[in-house]
């Protein structure tokens, strides 16, 4: 059977290719809640726990609507009420809710959630907040001695800076930063930091270890975040790239393809 020129073109013509979504990540949540009824006495069942997730990747437009993940609780008490959903990675903006205590209501600020790696959060309280730092960093971390915490700076930095130098007149830092701690999480760690848009040589990861080790490694190569949305960037850590940036002992250094 002879098939027409202009079908075969059409059958062997590449169509659209169509990204396959990554597998779920598990999120497990231990909340503490100080729910109590009109007489100060704790709530014996608070009720089925709500959660709405926004995905910040789609930040002041109109795809920026919450998201319902099911629920599974595995606890509930008047002091310890504990689930979990599944979540595609990504970095979110978080709120619980429980069906009888409408008036409880937890924001979780950003919920950071990459491929491969389930998190674990604990939450205590009434209500916690955190409306500034949009955005997000985190990757693998296979040290476990290892602290990180993430650096912002107002301007570029560049390859070499000393990044603790000090001004011989004032005392003060040369360099201003802003300076937030990451959490460590079954193999991998997650921070967020206040930005917007793409973040050209801004940030840098701080490794910090036993016997005052401390190095510093510059992020060269971020996503191209439009003006506007929080840059979500993902830089996985080994153990050369900690060992480079403490060989350096505070100065910044730079990883190929980091």
């Amino acid at each position: 059977m002879k098939i027409a020129p202009l079908l075969l073109m059409i059958l062997l013509a590449p169509g659209p290719v169509c990204a396959l979504p990554q597998p779920l990540s598990r999120v497990y949540v231990s909340m503490y809640p100080c729910a109590r009824d009109v007489h100060g006495k704790p709530i014996e069942y608070l009720g089925q726990p709500t959660v709405t997730l926004y995905d910040r990747g789609n930040y002041g437009d109109y795809k920026y609507s919450g998201v319902l993940p099911a629920v599974t609780v595995t606890k509930s008490g008047p002091l310890e009420s504990a689930f979990y959903f599944d979540v595609q990675p990504g970095n979110y903006e978080a709120f619980v809710k429980f069906s009888r205590s409408p008036h409880l209501f937890i924001h979780n600020g950003p919920l950071i959630v990459i491929a491969g790696y389930d998190r674990h959060l604990f939450v205590a309280g009434c209500s916690l907040t955190d409306w500034h730092s949009v955005a997000a960093v985190a990757g693998k971390m296979p040290l476990n001695d290892v602290t990180i915490s993430v650096l912002v700076s107002d301007r570029p930095m560049q390859c070499g800076d000393d990044i603790y130098a000090l001004d011989q007149k004032t005392l003060r830092p040369v360099k201003t930063v802003q300076r937030s701690q990451a959490v460590a999480d079954g193999g991998a760690y997650y921070a967020n930091f206040h930005g917007y848009g793409k973040q050209d040589r801004t940030i840098a990861l701080e490794f910090t270890g036993a016997l005052f080790t401390r190095g510093v490694v510059l992020v060269t190569e971020t996503p191209d975040t439009p003006v506007g949305k929080p840059p979500f960037l993902v830089k996985d850590i080994t153990p050369e790239i900690v060992q480079a940036a403490t060989r350096a002992s505070g100065t910044l250094t730079c990883v190929r393809g980091f």
